[in-house]
């Protein structure tokens, strides 16, 4: 008690001369700073917390973190690494540390032979100033186990009849070893399934790779199917904080048959588990690993959850020493960093800044990039939270005061540079974005005059300007100089123009050459009407007439215009290939071109000699009417050049207007039968007649013998009667015919 004591004391009266008040705790708080020892803590604090002139700054370490050259590690292995590292500043130190591996530590620049896992790499120059980032080496494991797609069975009461299949694996190219235990530690299984086997907590080991260094572990649960039930979906676990058994695990349900015990134990390295509680909420506990094991009245045996921990909550690590308390000036605005850097344990302390008007400015635990003034950091852990959400110990408070000067600021803005044709003056600097807390601008050309006072600046020819930024607080800055240059105009050269036939617009101009100008181009091809035509090199698809070509570069330089000229053929195309057709009967006759050209289109004519065409397809399929024997012709067509004409001749297997539809079978010697035109024609084509329920009445092969209205030698009723006539070749002619009497 008496070591605190002094150690608050000298921390205040520290504090109070060094531009730092604090303020101590009261008496009854359990809470206690933990610091590193330091005999010069005295002059330190001096140090960190002098009034700092513009010249003693120095620019911050810079981590190019993209330059590094990560090589993953085996696993299990120490062969990973993150070397080539860009890092710039002076009198730079180094120093390696790992998360959540107190004893990890190297001070090099290149981390080479280690494991996976994040590392972080902070970088320190000569006057204090550090830059932090986080690196990770990943794992290459040789087996990709999924325990997405696991089917547990639950057992029986008092049976061995549970199990957990269906476990994957990929990608293992070495044996893999598996192994199972129980709750109790004990192993007993070396398969990947686990079969027959009663209720509890099985654990899967499974390791491989080349040294057998690659592990994954899997924690299954086979419940009983009408037993003991433990629901875990509102479980709460809260972490011990820095008072004694503050820990607990509460929200656990179980369902149970008649009188339901408990029974929480505790983990340790040596010697057996410990019995800790014998109520379903586990309270008032220490850090540590617990589990609970419950039984009840059926026969179904014990039931036991997984392994839960109860994490410590740590204090607030302050060692003065380490705090570096930078005050504000136009180099650089205030900052008081070291605080974090010190804390072993995140997301358990709380922070809070405020200004010197009580408005609380931040709760991160360094502060950076904030004005002059005096500032109250205080800082508490979790565990002081304890009622009603409130603190209820005293935090530990620390004043800082940043000074009142003027700020400055470390930024890199967006801005666009084009520039200027070669003697023309078009030159454009614009500064895209910037800081809200930039009042002012100002440009310098190369001989020192002052040219404009805005975030934009035109009209430039060859040269250097100047930039001066000044901000809310009046600092005035050089920020960078940018060079215009007079870039010489692309120039557009060469060419060969095909020209176009039949006026189909086939005609191109390619094998443009450019000179000088800088990549992306812009293309710009007109027509003589003013029309853009196209926006490449190269100009397609064009039809007879002139054309220019306009070239800008990507600095927006526009080079002289290029003129072509078009010209146009005539190239008559051949006659279409297209073969003679035969249709069974009068009707539609379909026949088509050979191998239709796609950029033409045919025409179809009544005669050799017609003018107009009564028809005209792309595809070159034609489906004219037809009543008799006769022949039509096809031409090809592409532009303004149609081809000569393929005559088509058409043949009929029987015509329509051969077969008479009516006749009256009466005895008068007139129309007595049903008459066939050029009978003689049709010599071996096979007749048939159906009346309307499709019985056959009257059949003839050659039609010798013609239907005279009779069937089996009785008059057939007044009627409509089908017929159907099978030619030769094939063809079926169909149709009706009515019996008048």
């Amino acid at each position: 008690m008496l070591k605190r004591i002094l150690a608050l004391l000298l921390l205040c009266l520290l504090f109070c001369i060094g531009g730092v008040h604090a303020q101590t705790p009261a008496a009854k708080t359990a809470r206690k700073v933990s610091a590193k020892k330091s005999n010069k803590v005295s002059d330190t604090l001096k140090n960190n917390l002098r009034i700092v002139k513009p010249t003693d700054f120095a620019d911050a370490p810079v981590i190019d973190v993209g330059s590094a050259k990560i090589t993953a590690a085996d696993c299990g292995e120490q062969n990973g690494s993150i070397t080539d590292l860009n890092v710039s500043g002076e009198g730079l130190s180094y120093l390696w540390t790992k998360p959540g591996n107190g004893i990890f530590e190297l001070r090099t620049k290149d981390l080479i032979s280690s494991s996976s896992g994040t590392y972080v790499l902070v970088v320190s120059n000569e006057t204090g100033q550090q830059t932090t980032a986080e690196f990770k080496i990943p794992e290459i494991k040789d087996q990709v186990m999924d325990f997405s797609k696991v089917v547990v069975v639950n057992a029986e009461c008092g049976k061995s009849n549970g199990s957990i299949t269906n476990i994957i694996v990929k990608n293992n190219t070495y044996p893999l070893v598996y192994s199972w235990s129980n709750q109790e530690g004990t192993q007993f299984a070396s398969t990947r399934d686990l079969v027959d086997k009663p209720s509890g907590i099985y654990t899967l080991s499974v390791s491989g790779g080349p040294r057998g260094s690659c592990t994954d572990t899997y924690i299954g649960i086979i419940g009983n199917r009408d037993g003991l039930t433990i629901d875990t979906s509102r479980m709460q676990i809260v972490s011990s904080n820095c008072l004694d058994k503050s820990g607990s695990i509460t929200g656990i349900r179980v369902i149970g048959v008649g009188k339901v015990k408990y029974q929480w134990t505790k983990s340790f390295l040596l010697g057996p588990p410990k019995i800790v509680g014998n109520e379903v909420d586990l309270k008032y506990q220490n850090a540590g690993t617990y589990q609970l094991k419950v039984t009840d009245e059926s026969e179904c045996g014990n039931l036991y959850t997984r392994v839960y921990t109860i994490k410590k909550a740590t204090e607030l690590l302050f060692d003065p020493s380490l705090v570096k308390v930078s005050k504000a000036s136009c180099e650089s605005y205030a900052a008081v960093t070291g605080i974090k850097e010190q804390q072993t344990v995140t997301g358990i302390l709380h922070y809070e800044w405020k200004d010197q008007n009580g408005t609380i400015i931040s709760n991160e635990a360094n502060l950076i990039g904030v004005l002059g003034g005096k500032y109250t950091f205080t800082a508490q852990t979790i565990c002081d939270t304890m009622k009603n959400g409130s603190f209820n110990a005293a935090p530990m408070q620390y004043g800082f005061d940043l000074g009142d000067s003027p700020t400055t600021y470390n930024a890199t803005f967006r801005y666009t540079l084009k520039n200027s044709c070669l003697n023309q003056n078009t030159g454009v600097i614009t500064i895209d974005a910037y800081p809200p807390f930039l009042q002012r601008f100002r440009w310098v050309n190369n001989l020192g005059d002052n040219i404009g006072e805005g975030s934009s600046l035109k009209d430039l020819g060859q040269g250097d300007y100047t930039l001066y930024v000044t901000d809310n607080l009046g600092c005035e800055r050089l920020y960078n100089t940018f060079f215009i240059a007079d870039i010489a105009p692309v120039q557009a050269g060469g060419g060969e123009v095909h020209v176009d036939t039949c006026n189909t617009k086939t005609g191109s101009i390619t094998g443009v050459e450019l000179v000088n100008g800088y990549p992306p181009f812009i293309y710009t091809w007109r027509d003589a009407g003013d029309k853009v035509v196209a926006n490449t090199l190269n100009a397609f698809n064009l039809g007879a007439g002139d054309y220019t070509l306009t070239v800008s570069d990507g600095t927006g330089c526009e080079g002289p215009s290029k003129k072509f000229t078009v010209g146009n053929v005539d190239v008559i195309p051949p006659a279409p290939p297209i073969n003679n057709i035969y249709i069974c009967s009068s009707g539609e006759a379909v026949f088509r071109v050979i191998s239709p050209n796609p950029n033409s289109s045919y025409r179809l004519y009544e005669t050799e000699s017609a003018y107009n065409a009564i028809d005209e397809q792309v595809s070159g399929e034609f489906k004219p009417k037809v009543i008799t024997e006769r022949k039509f012709y096809v031409s090809r067509l592409r532009g303004d050049c149609e081809g000569p004409r393929t005559e088509v001749d058409i043949k009929i297997g029987m015509i329509i207007t051969d077969v008479t539809n009516t006749f009256t079978p009466n005895g008068d010697g007139v129309n007595d039968y049903w008459k066939i035109n050029n009978v003689e024609k049709y010599t071996d084509a096979l007749v048939q007649v159906f009346n309307r329920s499709g019985q056959m009445i009257f059949q003839s092969r050659g039609y010798a013998q013609p239907f005279n209205g009779t069937y089996n030698g009785k008059l057939l009723p007044s009627g409509v009667y089908y017929y159907v006539v099978t030619l030769d070749n094939g063809c079926r002619v169909s149709g009706n015919v009515t019996i008048l009497r």
